[in-house]
């Protein structure tokens, strides 16, 4: 547990001195902090979606072969009587 909030800790610091960075130079190159923080607010989002993204990824591989051989055998009915619980 120590090391995960370590970790946590390093993250949110160096994200957030990041972020302050970007917001920084930013508004140097674009003159105006309105859009210099609408510049990294979609950086961020856009961050968070390839995030999502791999995250997703990750738990579709990690659910294993079994599963993905075992419904391409079944057809779209019984998929989804199976996931009725039927």
């Amino acid at each position: 547990m120590g090391v995960w909030v370590a970790a946590l800790a390093v993250a949110f610091g160096i994200g957030g001195f990041a972020g302050t960075v970007a917001v920084d130079v930013a508004r140097i190159v674009l003159g105006s902090p309105l859009p210099a923080y609408a510049l990294v607010f979609g950086a961020e989002a856009l961050l968070f979606l390839v995030s999502a993204a791999l995250a997703w990824q990750v738990a579709r591989l990690e659910s294993g072969p079994a599963l993905s051989r075992t419904t391409e055998l079944m057809n779209d009915d019984e998929i989804l009587s199976m996931a009725a619980g039927r």
